[in-house]
């Protein structure tokens, strides 16, 4: 294991066919790629889309040939070198070169490539060479041989035994497995990670079991082998999957794709085709051109397999170029010839202490070994404890060339209730300096070995009683921090994924102390967690909590607690920015039966983030406890598919049940009272085990104008609750069907859009600053934090405009210690969802400036103006476009100060520099010295008005009306004679006529 926090993780592939050739798509780590392929395509294609929009994507670029390291382990059954399962390294060597032909379009039968395809016909640039060092920087001939502790491995059962019984580092080499496969499969691959959306629950788990199997008939050129001769391009078919390629046929039919342009889409395998290797009479294509049989990601026999195609080689190689254990391969060791000196003792591993002794009395103990030319007589390694030397062995001996032997340390105590880190050095070599650095010095950190009793409650109020680590025992990332929850100034744990993707995959823990369920019956682990998904899905983090009854020692996959990745793990609207919670709404609680783990003396728990560079996590309120625990208590947590606003008068609210209790509940029985009267729901069959949730759905209509709806738990399992604190929820809704075409106004001087809020306490109110009417959201005095005030449009009519934006002014002061909230929301079905934020800020950047006292506007300086572009999110000018939509103005109270929003604008241009012009009528340029000119308007209400252009003369060049003209910006062609003319506008309130000058 890498490190000393390691992650024990158990690969269940599925075994679904015995007629496939490939297992790869039945294994447990790739079966989520599978499920959801199209998310690793918007990856696959914005990182195509990137490189083609850069300068590194030119055809230089692509003449970089890639070299990754390879080790042959020969899982054999103990035949002798050469026979059997124990293939010879000459069959090795032979089945090295037919990948490296294959995959450099250097192979014998390139030339039976069909004339069609030659075009699109692809060079690689992958080549593989043997490892030249072992993991210990030793020579090496990249193959290794071990006798298996079964005779034959099944993909479905076996795959993690396997690879336990040999395994070099997957981020450095190139792991190859050769044994005898169970079930008829050829061999099988892992899927490639690279924070890629469908295979998010990979990240680093299944580090331990990253390569590919191949059965050992199938390496090599062997004539001999069942159903089809072999050439050795199973490897280089299950190499393919390694690198990110699908089968040719997508792995479904005509409707599924491989997401590569030059491959034609298959309706199925060309499983058998064997030579002649002609276009069959069975065409299974999807479309007019022919398939593509040869291709080496298709199940021909391998005598017709030739081709990889320049679409497959880019996305072989945006693979390599991103994907961790992928990318690493390039600059792996293993690719440099091994280079031995004189003197070099290196610390070959810690044998004592392991983090499972769980003890604060070491006697540690280490493996060295001599890796040098020179027999060592003498050494000197430190222990370091916290950073400080402690202690020097000064060693004796007689170690020749690689002999290893075990040095042992004196007895040292460690404070229990801290975390420790220990390291190990070699400080000189038979009286001088080492002369390999690399391999002087290992490290190991222990975490606190104290027991604590239940209950154990951790707020981040105080002094942190978890202990932040990585993956492999160095500093965490996670941090103490201001999280606004029903306390504004409520402190939690964060950690800060947003952009970090240099880390991609990389996992950092906060473990608990050693916690003591030794006698106790019952035991709940409740904790509290906030994060926004990035709205891009290609940036997926993730949680995991993990339990440990050995220490911290590993966290075993099949005792994960929790764990969610992306969206998923979402409890707030996606983000484009860093995000912060702002209220109560933003958490979600998660509760846990423990009871399982009880009668054990030192269970440890650990949170775990992570990284997938998308955005920052918060955790809080973490929570083991035996007596809180009730039997019946199911809690109405949120009433969701109703929005404040909406023009639908029947809906159907979706309302969240949480087990609280410890018994699992199947009868539920809701009273739902809305204008319409009330009724009695019961939903029966539910299932809903303790501390896991549950959506049921109602149905009922709303009347014109406000609603009130109360939703109450009646009983569960045919009885009373026993917490009637959360059976209670009430939801507000607006029946609002009006509507209007853009251009839009908004300046609270004529009538106002709805203003709501699902609580019914809505902050928004109509006020006057300096005689000019505005909306302020009164936060500065309120104490109602997280409640939200929502301003909502009319259903915004988009007619035939080609350009759209919103433009409004906000005026605001951030609180030193309180964070609110605006969001801009958008709809596209009339309000009955607002699924699309389309502006977020929090108070730093909202504000003008910063101030502790109530905020009030005083002058135009106080006051900025936003702006964002709605031509692409309603599509406008294409075949979808959408015709109507509806906007919301959300502000969430932290309790921090007033904000003022003003001049709301729906523009029908798309450009940010639209000046705001003050005059009712505004002509330029003028003087007129271009090919034309523009006329804008900045009207109260919209007016029908007709355009005049007149010469000196009284000669009328131009008559034209505009109806429903707001905030408009006409253009005209400028006369072809210079001279004085006159614009006549004429409103139905105003007439105005304006003096044009074209000059030469």
């Amino acid at each position: 294991m890498k490190g000393q926090i390691a992650f024990l993780i158990v690969l269940i592939p599925l075994f679904l066919n015995a007629q496939e050739r490939c297992a790869t798509n039945y294994t447990e780590a790739n079966q989520s790629w599978v499920t959801h392929p199209d998310r690793f395509e918007r990856w696959m294609t914005q990182k195509k889309s990137l490189l083609k929009s850069s300068q590194a994507f030119s055809t230089s670029r692509t003449t970089e040939t890639y070299t990754l390291p390879v080790v042959f382990h020969i899982v054999h059954n103990g035949e002798p070198i050469g026979q059997g399962s124990n293939l010879s390294e000459d069959k090795i060597l032979e089945q090295l070169d037919i990948l490296n032909k294959d995959f450099r379009r250097m192979n014998d039968d390139a030339s039976s490539t069909p004339p069609v395809f030659l075009p699109v016909a692809a060079d690689t640039e992958i080549e593989f060479v043997l490892a030249r060092q072992d993991p210990e920087g030793l020579p090496t001939s990249g193959i290794t041989r071990k006798k298996g502790s079964k005779t034959q491995y099944s993909s479905s059962q076996d795959d993690q035994l396997l690879k336990s019984e040999v395994y070099w580092p997957a981020e450095d080499y190139l792991n190859i497995w050769v044994t005898n496969i169970s079930g008829g499969f050829l061999g099988y691959a892992q899927y490639p990670f690279a924070n890629l959306p469908g295979i998010e629950s990979e990240f680093q788990n299944y580090r331990l079991t990253d390569g590919m199997v191949i059965d050992y008939e199938w390496v090599g050129i062997n004539e001999d082998t069942p159903s089809f001769d072999s050439y050795g391009r199973t490897l280089t078919h299950e190499m393919g999957h390694f690198l990110g390629l699908r089968h040719i046929w997508g792995d479904g039919g005509c409707s599924v794709d491989d997401y590569c342009e030059d491959t034609p889409r298959a309706s199925g395998s060309y499983t058998g085709k064997s030579p002649p290797c002609e276009f069959p009479d069975d065409l299974r294509q999807c479309t007019e051109d022919a398939p593509m049989f040869q291709n080496f990601m298709d199940y021909t026999d391998d005598a017709c397999m030739n081709i990889f195609t320049l679409d497959q080689k880019e996305r072989m190689r945006l693979v390599l170029e991103y994907s961790p254990r992928r990318n690493s391969l390039l600059n792996s060791p293993a690719l440099i010839e091994p280079i031995q000196t004189s003197n070099d003792l290196g610390i070959r591993r810690i044998l004592s202490p392991l983090i499972e002794d769980c003890n604060n009395t070491l006697n540690p103990v280490l493996e060295v070994r001599n890796y040098g030319t020179n027999t060592i007589t003498s050494y000197a390694i430190g222990l370091y404890i916290n950073d400080n030397l402690v202690e020097t062995v000064n060693g004796v001996t007689n170690l020749i060339e690689l002999e290893t032997e075990e040095v042992n340390f004196s007895e040292h105590l460690i404070t229990e209730n801290t975390t420790n880190h220990l390291g190990f050095e070699v400080l000189s070599v038979n009286g001088n300096n080492d002369n390999k650095a690399s391999n002087n010095s290992q490290s190991i950190t222990l975490l606190p070995t104290e027991t604590i009793p239940v209950p154990f409650h951790e707020n981040f109020e105080n002094e942190l009683s978890l202990t932040p680590i990585s993956e492999f025992g160095g500093p965490s990332e996670w941090t103490v921090t201001t999280a606004p929850d029903n306390d504004a100034l409520n402190q939690a744990a964060t950690i800060d994924f947003y952009d970090q993707t240099t880390n991609i995959g990389s996992l950092d823990m906060l473990v608990t102390k050693n916690i003591d369920l030794s006698s106790l019956s019952s035991a709940l682990l409740s904790f509290k967690y906030a994060y926004a998904p990035r709205s891009d899905s290609t940036f997926l983090d993730g949680l995991i909590v993990g339990i440990s009854t050995n220490c911290g020692s590993y966290y075993d996959v099949n005792d994960y607690l929790f764990e969610e990745y992306g969206h998923g793990l979402g409890t707030v609207f996606p983000r484009t920015k860093p995000y912060a919670p702002v209220s109560p709404d933003d958490w979600e609680e998660v509760l846990i039966n423990l009871t399982s783990y009880t009668g054990n003396s030192n269970v440890q728990i650990a949170f775990i983030g992570v990284n997938g560079g998308g955005n920052r996590l918060f955790l809080d309120s973490i929570t083991v406890n035996s007596d809180n625990l009730l039997a019946y208590d199911i809690g109405l947590r949120q009433v969701s598919n109703l929005s404040p606003v909406s023009c639908e008068k029947d809906i159907f609210p979706i309302l969240e049940l949480k087990n609280y209790g410890s018994e699992t509940i199947d009868d539920v029985v809701i009273t739902f009272e809305s204008e319409f009267g009330t009724q009695e729901v019961e939903f029966k069959n539910q299932n809903i085990i303790s501390g896991e949730s549950k959506s049921v759905t109602l149905e009922d209509s709303l009347t014109d104008g406000t609603n009130q709806l109360r939703f109450e738990l009646k009983s569960v399992n045919q009885r009373i609750d026993e917490n009637a604190a959360n059976n209670l929820v009430y939801q507000y809704i607006e029946l609002n069907e009006n509507s209007e075409s853009i251009p839009v106004r908004q300046d609270f001087e004529y009538e106002p859009w709805s203003i709501a809020e699902k609580q019914n306490q809505p902050l928004f109110e109509e006020t006057s600053i300096n005689g000019n009417k505005a909306l302020v959201a009164k936060a500065f005095e309120s104490t109602t934090i997280g409640s939200e005030s929502w301003l909502v449009s009319p259903v915004l009519n988009t007619n035939d405009y080609l350009e759209a934006a919103l433009r409004f002014k906000v005026s605001y002061a951030s609180h030193p210690l309180f964070i609110d909230n605006l969001k801009v929301l958008l709809s596209t079905n009339c309000g009955i969802s607002y699924d699309e934020i389309i502006y977020e800020k929090n108070s730093e950047d909202l504000a003008i400036t910063e101030s502790a006292n109530k905020w009030i506007p005083e002058n135009e300086e106080d006051w900025k103006t936003e702006f964002i572009g709605l031509t692409e999110t309603l599509k406008l000018g294409e075949e979808d476009q959408t015709g109507s939509f509806r906007i919301a103005f959300v502000f969430q109270n932290g309790t921090g100060n007033d904000l003022y929003l003003d001049d709301i604008e729906i523009l029908t241009t798309d450009d940010p520099d639209y000046q705001d012009f003050s005059n009712k009528v505004t002509l330029y340029p003028n003087p007129v010295t271009t090919a034309s000119f523009k006329v804008a308007f900045n009207l109260n209400l919209k007016e029908d008005l007709r355009i005049q252009l007149i010469d000196l003369s009284g000669r009328l060049l131009l008559d034209k009306s505009y109806p429903e003209t707001l905030n408009q910006v006409y253009r005209f062609e400028t006369p072809s004679q210079s001279g004085f003319y006159f614009m006549k506008i004429i409103g139905q309130s105003f007439i105005e006529t304006k003096r044009l000058f074209i000059g030469q």
